[in-house]
């Protein structure tokens, strides 16, 4: 009878029928061959024979598998990187006869299972660990295109800028005669800016600082309101021009029968402090001629 797992090397002709001579199955293209494990431990069915033990599986350490042609245990295919060179920073795991199934990469570099540490592109240019910036979900070899801002602030410029009312902060105050506040800004706005001595800030730009004139004394024909030169008011002095205003009029009350002539008083209050000397009164219709003497400029 032929043991399990053997076959036929010889037979032999003997008085009780045939005798044969056999060895463990190892031929590997047999089902149910047998290998020896050499270094490793067998596991699995036994196979002895003159040869030595064998089995249908051979047992290695983890990280390691059986290679039938050597008969030892060998790092798994998967172990293949070095993780050494341009842009390697070592590897990542367990490792297996120095090698890795993965490398751990400099910044600047991102991992690629076929091609190992690669260089990222120009764009990927920012760490984002700076002022209110967050890491995007996705970069390259820890750089990003650009960052995430916490909330009231936006990515402009390569920064986290502060989200600015531009209808407040409009004003950089580089201009002509403007200096910057030393506090009060947004994003480098100002609500306003400071301008420098002998100029105040007005209506948006550092203007000229006005001088108002101050009121007349001592008018000897009454005062009026003039311009002080700087948008206000002041009192000025009444003078007389040497020319004169001739005009007709008509009494309050009175009949110009027609003709548009104003009341008297009009011409009273349009030239005040000068008097009306009558010619050619109308007595029948109460209507006056005038010569008035005009004022035409203030002191």
């Amino acid at each position: 009878m032929i043991p399990t797992g053997h076959v036929i090397t010889e037979t032999c002709q003997s008085c009780t029928g045939a005798k044969y001579k056999t060895k463990c199955n190892t031929n590997s293209s047999n089902t149910g061959a047998y290998i020896s494990c050499g270094s490793a431990t067998g596991s699995g069915s036994v196979c002895t024979d003159d040869n030595g033990t064998y089995y249908t599986q051979c047992t290695c350490p983890t990280n390691y598998e059986f290679n039938a042609q050597t008969q030892s245990c060998v790092c798994k295919t998967n172990f293949k990187y070095t993780c050494t060179g341009t842009g390697y920073a070592g590897g990542t795991g367990t490792s297996c006869g120095s090698k890795y199934q993965k490398c751990k990469c400099k910044t600047g570099y991102t991992w690629s299972a076929s091609s190992g540490c690669v260089k990222c592109g120009s764009s990927f240019k920012y760490t984002c660990t700076g002022s209110n910036q967050t890491k995007p979900s996705s970069g390259c070899g820890g750089l990003y295109d650009k960052c995430s801002c916490k909330s009231g602030y936006k990515w402009e410029n390569g920064v986290c800028a502060e989200e600015c009312n531009s209808q407040i902060y409009k004003y950089s105050c580089i201009g002509k005669n403007e200096e910057k506040p030393s506090s009060g800004d947004c994003n480098e706005k100002y609500e306003h800016c400071n301008c420098v001595k002998g100029y105040e800030w007005k209506n948006g730009i550092c203007s000229k600082i006005c001088i108002p004139q101050k009121d007349a004394k001592n008018c000897s024909q009454g005062t009026t309101t003039c311009s002080d030169g700087c948008g206000g008011t002041r009192l000025c002095c009444l003078t007389h021009c040497s020319n004169s205003i001739t005009y007709t009029c008509v009494p309050e009350g009175g009949n110009d029968h027609g003709n548009g002539y104003h009341p008297c008083s009009y011409y009273e209050t349009k030239y005040p402090g000068g008097n009306c000397s009558k010619i050619n009164e109308r007595l029948d219709i109460h209507m006056y001629t005038c010569v008035y003497s005009s004022l035409c400029a203030q002191e």
